[in-house]
């Protein structure tokens, strides 16, 4: 996956960028929050920040960076499923991580991968989670080494992303109590101390940092990061996010969730059926019944998949159903038995992942997908049902009156034809990703948008000194990296919701106090967001100022915000700045 997907991962315009661009101004001493305009927690800029002072700055070093991240996620996913389930189902669960999660471009837009995310917050906080969870579970007697660890990471966590806090301080908070539940009263009250303890430890001296270096309400608002634009502003209200949760089209997306539990149960019973028809063959081995049933199973879904590929779409929407279920069924499983340690420990462990799985899914609750935000927000869940499917159902099924090899086998059907339709997905996305944009270890392959991304950067080193300064409204802080061209301003991006969150009069002020040497206008079709156009629909006071201050030196290709299909870049320069700069 990493040599035939090699650095087709990033973005040239969305997002991906300003990962890149936030550490590399940490690197030179601008301070986050204040002189960068930044709305999740701080961890991930600072990290990547650091990983850019010790290997350089370059997409090079983020890569690997990340590649070691994926390490440490694939040895977590491998110990902690292997301990809740077996090592199959560890082994194929990791394979599909490989397959679908950690290096896919299924999507025309890239970034939803582990390589080059859209947001590091999400992926650091996964990893992050799934190590607070490790120490909590892993170690056969719980002791106050382990509970510290778990809790300083439960910490780190906190200072990402508010997806990955809720589902953090849930599971881990869900994993201490069922594990301390078997320990003796005294060392259970030690332990829920030294919990809160290493927990808060990371965030206050995140404040106290921040404090340090701007007013205590904006280090507070900079450490509760996206926590205080979820629920203290109308951004998680927009038409996006609404669409992303799967509200705008609660109905069909129900019927799409219930459709695709009922395919699940078909596919239960039809391996539960084939069991029992193996068991009752007379003379017949039990491996060559189970690999002829799967051989016919992964022919029959393979012919319905390519002539009607939407019904396949709809298994992933019954993930919160399935993790609901699980934690019934393991809750009540742990209620009942006693409480004998080990027993709590696979128990707790099974309960604590499928919290986190379901609390995840929760920002694509009803629109539930393995693409798009699913490469991390779904993830979890997925390799949760993998486990089910693969141990937990055949463990269940062998015991009262079936054979699980044919289980398994049937489960292992399901997998081989879903990786491969999401692995032709991939291999159709790859084949637009021919146009080489940026040089040397910041190169890496884009679709057509990259042609004018290049062309723009060559006009840039042509024209524009080293020292001048550069804006790209409404997205695509991807070329002031590149161009290693600073924006004077706190404001990287002039999306909607980063309109909505900071305010267009003091956007304005900005550009006022700090006006670039030249601004790039991006075309970039908003409709998503209820707002078709960048200074029509939305943003109309920056636009104003830019056409009043800026004049027109180059266009790429069509005239951006003029149709929404038509895609095409504007160079404009300041009109005070010397004619004789370019």
């Amino acid at each position: 996956m990493l040599a035939w997907t090699w650095r087709t991962w990033p973005d040239p315009l969305v997002d991906f960028g300003r990962e890149l661009y936030v550490p590399w101004q940490i690197t030179l001493g601008r301070t986050l929050y204040r002189d960068i305009a930044y709305f999740n927690g701080p961890f991930s800029p600072y990290l990547n920040a650091l990983w850019m002072r010790l290997l350089g700055v370059s997409l090079t070093t983020v890569i690997v960076a990340n590649l070691a991240i994926v390490a440490v996620v694939l040895a977590l996913l491998y110990s902690l499923l292997k301990l809740a389930a077996d090592r199959v189902s560890a082994l194929v669960a990791c394979l599909f991580f490989i397959a679908l999660f950690g290096f896919g471009r299924i999507v025309a837009v890239g970034n939803y991968n582990f390589i080059t995310p859209y947001s590091h917050e999400l992926t650091h906080g996964i990893a992050l989670s799934l190590g607070a969870l490790a120490c909590l579970y892993l170690p056969r007697n719980l002791g106050t080494k382990n509970v510290a660890a778990a809790g300083l990471l439960m910490g780190l966590a906190f200072l990402t992303k508010v997806e990955v806090v809720l589902a953090c301080v849930v599971a881990v908070a869900a994993g201490f109590l069922l594990r301390a539940a078997a320990e003796p009263r005294v060392q259970r009250r030690q332990f829920v101390g030294v919990l809160l303890v290493t927990a808060l430890t990371p965030v206050l001296l995140a404040f106290a940092y921040l404090s340090s270096r701007m007013p205590p309400s904006t280090a507070l608002q900079g450490t509760l990061g996206s926590m205080y634009w979820t629920f203290g502003s109308k951004v998680a209200s927009s038409p996006f996010y609404r669409a992303e949760i799967g509200i705008d089209h609660l109905r069909s997306n129900l019927a799409d969730m219930f459709i695709g539990t009922g395919l699940l149960c078909v596919a239960a019973l039809l391996a539960v059926g084939g069991g029992l028809v193996a068991r009752r063959i007379t003379g017949t081995p039990t491996s060559r019944a189970a690999a002829w049933l799967a051989l016919v199973i992964t022919a029959l879904l393979g012919v319905l998949t390519l002539r009607s590929p939407h019904w396949f779409a709809t298994i992933p929407k019954a993930l919160p159903l399935a993790m609901v279920l699980f934690v019934a069924i393991w809750l009540a499983t742990y209620i009942r038995e006693p409480l004998v340690p080990e027993r709590v420990r696979i128990l707790g462990l099974r309960i604590s992942l499928s919290l986190f799985a379901l609390t995840l899914l929760a920002k694509i609750l009803f629109n539930t997908r393995l693409y798009h935000y699913g490469f991390a927000l779904a993830m979890p869940a997925m390799l949760v049902l993998l486990a089910a499917v693969l141990c937990w159902g055949v463990n269940s099924v062998a015991a009262r009156f079936a054979d699980g090899s044919v289980v398994r086998s049937v489960g292992l059907a399901l997998t081989l034809v879903m990786v491969v339709v999401y692995l032709t997905a991939i291999s159709s996305t790859l084949h637009k990703e021919r146009y080489a944009v940026g040089s040397g270890s910041d190169a890496f392959l884009a679709d057509e948008r990259g042609a004018a991304v290049q062309s723009t950067l060559q006009w840039i080193g042509q024209n524009m000194p080293p020292g001048s300064t550069l804006a790209v409204l409404p997205e695509g802080v991807m070329i002031n990296y590149l161009s290693r061209r600073q924006n004077p301003t706190a404001y990287i991006n002039f999306m909607p919701p980063e309109v909505i969150m900071f305010g267009e009069d003091r956007i304005v002020e900005g550009f006022k106090a700090h006006p670039p040497d030249f601004i790039v206008l991006c075309h970039k079709d908003t409709t998503e967001y209820g707002v078709p156009l960048f200074a029509h629909d939305y943003g109309q006071k920056i636009g104003s100022w830019v056409h009043e201050n800026y004049e027109g030196m180059v266009l790429l290709g069509n005239p951006p915000f003029i149709d929404a299909e038509r895609f095409g870049i504007l160079i404009l320069r300041h009109r005070s700045t010397p004619s004789t700069v370019y």
